[in-house]
């Protein structure tokens, strides 16, 4: 099979952007594509460190610069990644659909595959221009913004049926090209620590709709040491603020220390990516139960899942109880070198949409 990954305006495809879900789950996509024998095209900025057949630069780094309106490469790393959205009309993705399209166009071909991330109506005209000849799918879908011209693998089953209702499908119908296909890790990328560091963590963007005000307030409350670890525009009352871009081994140490990670975050969460990163750190975890948070957190097992403030207290207050091997465990579930397969399988499927379809019998 051959696929055509696109990624996004603002990063770079390497480790360093570890504070873009985005960038790191098409790093290893294409890692895990090109493992099982694939070709991968890879349109991207300047810098990639995705195994990939060919690596096409799309956007240089000054173009990025005066599409962002930044005076440096290292400034679109900080928070809010030099004010972009996620709105199909801001000007840097109709730029971005733009340069992908010049490139992809010359390399396209019957029977590959174009492969999208952050919002199909992100690349709507990219869609349009190529979805009659050519299979469109979106992959590990964290989003609502899913186009209606391509097919779909979400990375959690309550994020999946979130989108269907948001979409309100006709008759309420199943798609049953989409898939569900968890978010994926290159667990070598983690240190596994039994033994902890006194302090609990948050770790991510600093912002109240994240619930950073909750983990503050329990730290609080029981006199304990937290650590806040992101960017982001909400102050915190209490505990220690590195309000600042967390580089891959410090962002490793520190999960790997923590007693325990806070993911207390108020809205249906799509995935919660570093709450498996957590788990692979051998690092319980303390959430709330939405979305794919509520899939990844076994209560009483990996962690804790709360509702109300009591709960948070009383996990914190429980959760040296909570066997680090277990997390552990818990978090090889999400290896990349185990859920290729089922992307494999996945497209193995989209594949007979070119034929029979959903009446395909043969393999």
């Amino acid at each position: 099979m051959r696929f055509h990954v696109v990624s996004l305006p603002h990063t770079q495809t390497t480790a360093a952007y570890n504070n873009c879900a985005f960038a790191q789950l098409t790093r290893r996509f294409c890692a895990m594509m090109t493992s099982l024998g694939h070709e991968v095209v890879l349109y991207s900025g300047e810098d990639n460190d995705a195994p990939c057949a060919e690596h096409v630069t799309c956007i240089t780094k000054l173009q990025q610069m005066e599409l962002m309106g930044v005076s440096k490469p290292a400034d679109i790393l900080k928070y809010p990644f030099a004010g972009i959205t996620y709105e199909p009309a801001q000007p840097w993705w109709r730029a971005w659909n733009k340069l992908v399209l010049k490139q992809a166009s010359k390399r396209l071909q019957p029977g590959d595959f174009l492969c999208l991330i952050a919002g199909g109506v992100l690349f709507e005209p990219l869609i349009e221009a190529v979805h009659d000849r050519i299979i469109v799918a979106e992959y590990a879908v964290g989003y609502a913004g899913v186009s209606k011209d391509s097919w779909h693998c979400f990375g959690s089953s309550n994020w999946q049926h979130v989108v269907f209702g948001l979409q309100q499908y006709a008759n309420w119908r199943g798609r049953p090209f989409d898939r569900v296909i968890p978010h994926y890790f290159d667990t070598s990328e983690f240190e596994y620590r039994e033994i902890k560091d006194d302090y609990f963590l948050y770790l991510g963007k600093l912002k109240e709709d994240k619930g950073v005000g909750i983990a503050s307030m329990v730290a609080k409350e029981l006199g304990a040491r937290i650590i806040f670890a992101g960017q982001g525009p909400t102050p915190i009352e209490y505990g220690e603020v590195q309000n600042k871009y967390i580089g891959v081994a410090e962002r490793r140490d520190l999960l790997a220390g923590a007693r325990a990670l806070f993911v207390p975050s108020l809205y249906v969460e799509p995935f919660g990516m570093v709450a498996v990163e957590a788990l692979l750190s051998g690092t319980p975890l303390i959430t709330s139960p939405w979305g794919g948070l509520g899939e990844i957190n076994v209560d009483g097992a990996t962690g804790y899942t709360c509702h109300i403030l009591r709960d948070f207290m009383q996990a914190a207050r429980e959760i040296d109880n909570i066997d680090p091997a277990a997390c552990r465990e818990r978090g090889l579930l999400y290896d990349m070198h185990s859920l290729k397969y089922e992307y494999q399988n996945w497209f193995a499927d989209l594949d007979t949409l070119r034929d029979k379809g959903w009446y395909a019998t043969q393999f």
